[in-house]
């Protein structure tokens, strides 16, 4: 390795073609490190390590103003076999820890996908974050917290019924009143996707997230998934009722995996279990197209059975097995972060009991 000429490329000076070739070949990247994903989020502070001209990694991350300061998130690095080497991650950290500090980050927190084959049920131990020094776990909702949690994923190589048996009482429940419904799905990625299909998600997304008073996505963030959805590197499943869209799944598909990105639902349907059968309705699409696994997401273990932790526990509903998470923090100035983030937080809840 020594001998061979190592350079580090910013995403937006490099060749797309030959970035988007890495990451159909390697095992270690998912559609969250293609170009088009990139763009849509954005991760600005992307970038490839080339060997002897040839692209053998990326990292892709991107910059999120924080109280008193800021952090990089994102899918982090993606390094083929030959890059797998310590001057390399010794490289990769370095670059790294120089970007946070020229734009006044205090730390990294990275989300490997678990559905890029290499991360197929892998330990953090056994991660490109732990060969880069980062500490598992995140900081979800308490900066001073780091906390490790677990992936809920569906093996798609099992029967159809019997992953449907596998359903809590609760949801096995919920499908079978919606298969008497009368339901229709429209699946649609890739040039077959609509400006209107697509419209009914962003209505669906935005009703959804007003009636839990959380943040949707961003116009300009919502316009750019469409793209991705054009480029056929997210699948787009919309539930009808009478020609109506009452509910929508925003699913990322590559490799086999399948990552459950956004949904929702009207009310009416949420409340009628249509969510879950929509699911369930997922589920048999990507067995029918192939696919080995569908992760719903990722759940924090310390939160479960907590008002913040709703939306995990809801995934457990579904039986799937549990994957180690693979998040990891990276603390690049601790002073800065304790005095900026950590204190106020410990004041304010000290406040509040």
């Amino acid at each position: 390795m020594n001998a061979k000429r190592v350079e580090l490329k910013r995403f937006q000076e490099e060749n797309l073609e030959e970035w988007s070739e890495f990451v159909a070949t390697c095992d270690e990247a998912w559609v969250f490190h293609t170009p088009a994903y990139i763009r849509s989020f954005p991760y600005d502070f992307s970038f490839s390590i080339r060997i002897d001209g040839c692209i053998q990694g990326i990292c892709v991350m991107g910059r999120v103003p924080c109280r008193g300061g800021a952090y990089f998130v994102g899918p982090g690095g993606a390094l083929s076999e030959e890059a797998k080497k310590p001057e390399v991650y010794n490289l990769l950290t370095k670059k790294i820890k120089s970007l946070a500090s020229s734009v006044g980050c205090q730390r990294v927190e990275f989300t490997l996908s678990p559905m890029a084959p290499a991360n197929t049920n892998k330990k953090f131990s056994d991660s490109l974050l732990h060969d880069c020094g980062f500490t598992e776990g995140g900081r979800w909702w308490r900066s001073w917290e780091n906390l490790p949690g677990y992936f809920s994923v569906i093996d798609l190589h099992l029967e159809f019924d019997e992953i449907v048996r596998r359903f809590s009482r609760f949801n096995r429940v919920r499908v079978a009143r919606c298969n008497e419904l009368g339901l229709k799905v429209a699946v649609e990625t890739g040039e077959a996707a609509n400006k209107q299909s697509w419209e009914d998600f962003v209505r669906i997304h935005r009703l959804t997230y007003l009636r839990t008073n959380g943040e949707p996505f961003s116009d300009e963030r919502l316009e750019s998934l469409f793209h991705v959805v054009q480029a056929g590197h997210l699948m787009l499943l919309r539930v009808l009722d009478d020609g109506a869209c009452i509910t929508c799944l925003l699913l990322a598909t590559d490799k086999g995996g399948s990552f459950y990105l956004a949904g929702g639902a009207v009310d009416t349907a949420r409340q009628n279990g249509v969510m879950v059968w929509a699911h369930s309705e997922a589920i048999r699409w990507l067995k029918e197209k192939g696919y080995k696994y569908y992760c719903l997401g990722f759940t924090i273990s310390s939160l479960e059975g907590t008002p913040i932790g709703s939306i995990g526990d809801s995934k457990k509903r579904f039986g799937g097995e549990r994957w180690p998470m693979l998040c990891g923090d990276l603390i690049l100035r601790p002073f800065s972060f304790f005095t900026l983030q950590v204190l106020p937080e410990l004041v304010d809840t000290y406040i509040r009991k």
